[in-house]
Formats: structure tokens, C-alpha cells, sequence
């Protein structure tokens, strides 16, 4: 399926409503773009990056705003 969506002039995009809610992506939220020669793919996280940092804190015994984005969020969320 293709979708055509339109660029402002400081590169922004719109995802359509129903993609949103189709993969779970929430205002604030991470994408990943996956730029290959001459194609870019949107790639939506695995998992739910709120609900896993609230989680890992507990876990670890701090607080949900301490818990900084690495290599190891980066590979939970989406590999």
C-alpha cells in the first residue's frame, strides 16, 4: 500500500489517523527512519517506549525521567 502525504517547508509530515492508531504511534513518540540508496522506509517501534521506560525504572529502582535513550532502549524497541 502507498500513501502519498504532503512536506511543510521545515520537512515535517502528517501520518494518516488511521496508520497512527493502526502501529500504536502517539504524539511525542519515536519513529525510526531507515534510509537505504533511494528509498526511506518509516519503521514504527515494537514496543510501547512509555509503558517499556516505566517498566525499566521500576525495575532498576529509579525514576521514570532517568532513564536516558541508548543503544540498549534503541535495540528493545525496535529489533
Amino acid at each position: 500500500m502507498y500513501i502519498d502525504v504532503k512536506m511543510s517547508k521545515k520537512g515535517e509530515i502528517v501520518i494518516p489517523a488511521f496508520v497512527r492508531k493502526q502501529f500504536k504511534l502517539q504524539e511525542g513518540g519515536n519513529v525510526r527512519l531507515e534510509v537505504e540508496k533511494d528509498e526511506v522506509r518509516l519503521v514504527a517501534p515494537k514496543k510501547d517506549i512509555v509503558g517499556w521506560i516505566r517498566e525499566h525504572a521500576k525495575k532498576h529502582g529509579k525514576p521514570s525521567n532517568q532513564i536516558l535513550w541508548g543503544k540498549e532502549v534503541e535495540e528493545e524497541m525496535y529489533e
